[in-house]
């Protein structure tokens, strides 16, 4: 895989430019695309103020979503989340979603206890 900076994202949308669609061009050559930055979160939202698209509780709404996709993927399968989260590592996805962990033992434990009791 070839890591992306920003010479390789510019060469990119360049071809894009020339070839078509910049996510054909990540996919055709295994390129990853960059992570979405603090300060490429800060310009989605000033490009959606100009664009008159309201955007309630602004960062946290548009996070919230990613989270929301997040708990979703770490329920049906931890490794497939981290790779979707774009984390290096599973420990980096595992304290965000400790409450599944809880909730999952917490359901388990009651399992056994029924089990256990009758």
């Amino acid at each position: 895989m070839i890591p992306v900076n920003g010479f390789l994202l510019r060469i990119g949308f360049l071809l894009a430019d020339v070839l078509g669609d910049i996510w054909e061009l990540y996919r055709v050559h295994s390129l990853t695309p960059p992570a979405l930055t603090t300060g490429g979160a800060r310009q989605v939202l000033r490009l959606t103020e100009k664009a008159g698209i309201e955007v309630e509780e602004g960062y946290l709404k548009l996070h919230g979503a990613r989270r929301g996709l997040g708990d979703l993927l770490y329920r049906i399968d931890r490794g497939h989340a981290q790779d979707i989260l774009r984390h290096r590592d599973l420990a980096t996805t595992q304290p965000a979603y400790q409450h599944i962990d809880a909730e999952e033992r917490r359901e388990q434990l009651d399992t056994y206890l029924e089990d256990a009791g009758g």
